[in-house]
């Protein structure tokens, strides 16, 4: 016997994944009078929020499916009221060096410690972490409006951005059409050590104003975290699959399933499921993603727990009483898109 319900519902959410990450929800982070709105499209927008604030707010739909605004006079009350909240990217327009400092920490900490992958999209923050974007361009002229960006208002437009590109695509070389021209006309290989420092900046490619490329702040590339923790891209499939299994698993399994080897097993293939789906949207490379019971940390638990596991067989392991644990474990493969092409004509 099996779920079908589990396995459709996994399904569902397969085939629903590339709609859902290019809707992505971003949070605004204003100051000012204690507020908070959830606003559904431009037509929600409060009339209590200041001109510029009503800017941030437009520039962020500019992608995003759903804003999110959270306006009090210390970041540190919004960051605790957004902690409840779901959403995917966050901004500060209005904020200063601290406030960006303090967002970062607290991404950090929903991230590494709280199951919340959420990130943040902040100016000159060099967070090195894959769920903080570190924008850093200023001087950012648009039609029709007298005075420059600074990359701190900014955030809210790439945070839109970012919210409304798919799991199958990149920002990177996304064109802003409003945007006229920007301070700084890096060279290549300005752009390039930016880059490589970890920070997303526009270039002007003689012609039209582009994203360089699709990175985030994480530099330090180790054991857990390799360099395709660095590409937002990869990143947002990441926490989707992340987040889809983690809520179907609350919602179907924790509390509800006995905890049995069988029940175990047809937890991983309905994340197996979950992944063929995938494959088929082009989010994963086929044949290459598999989720089973993990046998090193089963063993692990089972010695802490005084069993003898020197003479189980992993077969054994893996079939044995580990009261209300479930230790699984998955490797994938993800599609990254186009971004370097190589190119040479023979003649």
């Amino acid at each position: 016997m099996s779920f079908p319900k589990i396995n459709i519902t996994f399904k569902g959410l397969a085939g629903s994944a590339v709609t859902r990450s290019a809707n992505g929800i971003v949070a605004l982070i204003l100051k000012g009078e204690s507020r908070f709105h959830v606003l559904e499209s431009l037509a929600d927008m409060p009339e209590e929020l200041t001109a510029v604030q009503k800017e941030a707010v437009e520039m962020a739909f500019n992608g995003a499916s759903k804003v999110i605004v959270s306006v009090e006079d210390a970041v540190a009350k919004s960051l605790k009221r957004l902690e409840t909240v779901r959403f995917n990217y966050l901004a500060a327009p209005e904020g200063e060096t601290d406030d960006n400092t303090a967002i970062a920490s607290w991404i950090k900490l929903q991230r590494e410690n709280k199951s919340k992958r959420v990130k943040a999209v902040l100016a000159n923050t060099a967070a090195d972490n894959e769920g903080i974007i570190n924008f850093t361009t200023n001087g950012i002229k648009v039609k029709d409006r007298e005075e420059a960006y600074s990359a701190q208002m900014f955030t809210a437009r790439i945070a839109g951005l970012i919210a409304g590109t798919g799991a199958r695509d990149s920002v990177t070389f996304a064109r802003l059409p409003e945007v006229e021209d920007i301070a700084a006309h890096l060279t290549e290989e300005e752009a390039a050590s930016k880059i490589s420092a970890g920070e997303l900046v526009l270039f002007h490619d003689g012609d039209k104003v582009k994203v360089a490329r699709g990175v985030n702040s994480l530099v330090t590339v180790t054991g857990d975290k390799n360099e395709a923790f660095k590409k937002i891209k990869l990143v947002e499939i990441m926490d989707m699959i992340h987040d889809d299994i983690k809520r179907t698993a609350e919602d179907d399994f924790i509390g509800k399933i006995r905890n049995t080897y069988p029940n175990k097993l047809l937890l991983c293939n309905a994340i197996n499921a979950y992944f063929e789906a995938l494959e088929a949207e082009e989010v994963l490379e086929a044949n290459q993603n598999k989720c089973e019971i993990d046998e090193v940390a089963t063993r692990a638990y089972l010695k802490e727990t005084g069993v003898d596991v020197s003479l189980l067989k992993p077969a054994e392991i893996k079939s044995a009483n580990t009261g209300d644990k479930v230790f699984i474990s998955a490797k994938i493969s993800m599609i990254d898109a186009m971004e370097i092409i190589d190119f040479v004509i023979a003649i």
